[in-house]
């Protein structure tokens, strides 16, 4: 009877041994199945077919295993002088363009700034981060983006081009035609208009300005002519005359991201 009860134990204890067995040979499949942390797309991958996976493959030396991206998420990383970055807040608006693809404009809003800069050569420059409020499959992580940052807005705006503005002991003026000569002391060309007398100034208050246009508060009003540029020449002086304009916002440079999540 103590022989059967022992053989009986004897086979329990192996059962028991074959069951731990069994849960480590699952454990053990299990390790060798890699999930994902997060949802997206694999952008990079640093393995392939017999690459043995242990406490070798995570360290330093290899690298990660692989890099996924959230491709509905992306954003561009521009970079701002410091003169810039005194007019940038969070979530301004932004408009961006692509080199790669030149008939895609998306728009997008300012969601981080960088509170250190960096110094380079003697300049001063702050990383923007701004979020893309839609995404086009063409885009891809790496591209060069120009943005557009929009950092005030005036309506019905009196607008000039930058060159017209000018200054003096402390206050700014442009030059029109003048408009008390004969008819004919002016007289179109090729180039622009040629004028045989001196143009004259008109004291103005600027407003706003951004890479190419500068707004006029008061001095001139819509539809009167400036002189943008002037050329002298042996014969009297040429000059581009421009009516007003209403301007756009100033860009800047950088590349795009996928957003971690």
């Amino acid at each position: 009877m103590r022989d059967a009860d022992f053989a009986i134990k004897s086979a329990e204890i192996k059962v028991k041994e074959a069951n731990l067995a069994l849960d480590q040979a699952k454990e053990n499949a299990m390790a060798r199945i890699i999930k994902a942390p997060i949802s997206g797309t694999i952008t990079a991958l640093n393995i392939k077919t017999g690459d043995e996976l242990g406490a070798a493959s995570s360290s330093s030396a290899r690298g990660s295993l692989m890099t996924i991206t959230d491709l509905e998420k992306l954003f561009a990383k521009v970079s701002l002088n410091e003169i810039d970055m005194a007019k940038v807040k969070l979530d301004q608006k932004s408009t961006l363009s692509f080199d790669a693809i030149e008939d895609l404009t998306l728009t997008g809003i300012v969601s981080e700034i960088d509170s250190l800069g960096v110094i380079t050569q003697g300049v001063v420059s702050y990383a923007v981060k701004i979020m893309l409020d839609g995404i086009d499959p063409r885009i891809k992580p790496g591209m060069s983006v120009s943005a557009a940052i929009i950092t005030d807005v005036k309506t019905d705006a009196v607008m000039v081009p930058n060159g017209a503005v000018k200054s003096s002991n402390g206050s700014f003026y442009v030059e029109a035609p003048d408009e008390t000569a004969p008819e004919s002391s002016t007289s179109e060309s090729a180039n622009g208009i040629i004028l045989n007398n001196p143009p004259r100034r008109i004291t103005v208050e600027i407003g706003l300005s951004n890479d190419t246009s500068t707004e006029i508060i008061s001095g001139i009003k819509a539809g009167d002519p400036v002189i943008s540029r002037t050329v002298a020449n042996s014969i009297g002086q040429t000059t581009s005359r421009t009516p007003s304009l209403f301007g756009g916002s100033g860009s800047t440079g950088g590349r795009m991201f996928s957003a971690p999540r």
